[in-house]
């Protein structure tokens, strides 16, 4: 009995040295980590898995914004698991190259973006440095107060300072960023809740002017 003992301690010792992490994969509340982050977590390959992980060490590998907070878990026998809570996104920027990310309200990227209910801006710019052009979450903030008036998801693109925002079955809505009147808002929601009553809403309401445009 004793000589049993003594070989199943022998083989979980063993194990606990020789059960290390072969594979780390690492992911967002968003999807797959991005390339930055990707990067910073293969640091933790060959981590003992029957040890206690490393927390501390993975909280010092990510320390920089917009990551939350650092979770470990480990998956047997060879791969540890890093998931990252990141800041809340206010929106998608999606490029016409085909990239889109995740942002925050300072521009960070926050990781690959899927499918969501935020809103989405389309830019003619590569989506390569972080923080992003600040335009862009200026932009996004904007949208997510235009959304608060519609019920479908709300999408624009931005050309220059010019954001030209779209609604499915409702108006076109344009913007200046660098002349944005501060009160656009309650403009706008005059102006839509006034076209549903009189049940004539425009095509088109462009807000660049001392007083809204509207086309029909």
């Amino acid at each position: 009995m004793k000589i049993l003992l003594l070989a199943v301690l022998v083989f979980i010792t063993s194990a606990a040295f020789f059960l290390t992490a072969k594979k780390v994969e690492c992911y967002t509340q968003f999807g797959l980590c991005d390339e930055k982050f990707y990067s910073l977590s293969q640091k933790l390959k060959n981590t003992r898995l029957l040890w206690p992980l490393p927390q501390k060490t993975a909280q010092q590998l990510f320390t920089s914004p917009p990551v939350k907070t650092v979770t470990l878990h480990r998956r047997l026998p060879n791969t540890l698991i890093v998931s990252l809570v990141l800041t809340r996104p206010v929106g998608i920027v999606s490029s016409v190259l085909g990239d889109s990310v995740a942002i925050d309200d300072t521009g960070q990227i926050l990781g690959a973006a899927s499918a969501s209910g935020l809103p989405v801006l389309i830019v003619d710019q590569p989506l390569s440095e972080s923080p992003l052009d600040h335009r862009y979450p200026q932009a996004l903030l904007i949208l997510t107060q235009i959304a608060s008036l519609f019920s479908q998801p709300i999408s624009a693109k931005l050309e220059r300072n010019t954001l030209v925002a779209y609604v499915h079955n409702s108006p076109q809505i344009v913007i200046s960023l660098d002349k944005l009147d501060q009160n656009w808002y309650t403009a706008l929601q005059v102006i839509w809740e006034r076209s549903k009553i009189e049940g004539k809403k425009p095509q088109k309401i462009d807000l660049r002017f001392k007083n809204p445009v509207l086309t029909y």
